[in-house]
Parts: structure tokens; C-alpha cells; sequence
């Protein structure tokens, strides 16, 4: 089973990210949650611009950093 299988059959309000190995390649896997309301990326590895790319396909989530 991989990664996009289990999240095509989410329906995510919330995800919270704190401490782990996150690049801005594991965002693209988010981008499809269009229901993700708040986003915690707190001590991880993405970018300002892998922030922005998120943000900008999903205009409704909260991303905290």
C-alpha cells in the first residue's frame, strides 16, 4: 500500500507534522486534500516556497509553522 492510496480514501480536517523528516516533495501528497483545514509543520524541512505552493492550491488550510 502506498502513500497516495492511503491518502486518496482521507477526508483530513487537521494534520500536524512536528519533528519529522518533511521536504517539500512529501507536500505534493497533500495537495489533494482539499478538506485539510490547519496544517502544522513545526520543526521540519520545507521550504518557504514548498509553503506557498501548498498554500496556493489549497487557499482554506492554516499552515503553521
Amino acid at each position: 500500500m502506498t502513500t497516495d492510496s492511503i491518502l486518496r480514501g482521507l477526508t483530513l480536517a487537521m494534520l500536524e507534522s512536528l519533528s519529522v523528516t518533511t521536504w517539500d516533495e512529501g507536500l505534493q501528497h497533500l495537495m489533494d486534500l482539499k478538506s485539510l483545514r490547519d496544517l502544522a509543520l513545526v520543526d521540519t524541512d520545507v521550504t518557504d516556497e514548498g509553503i506557498a505552493r501548498l498554500q496556493k492550491t489549497l487557499p482554506s488550510c492554516n499552515i503553521i509553522r
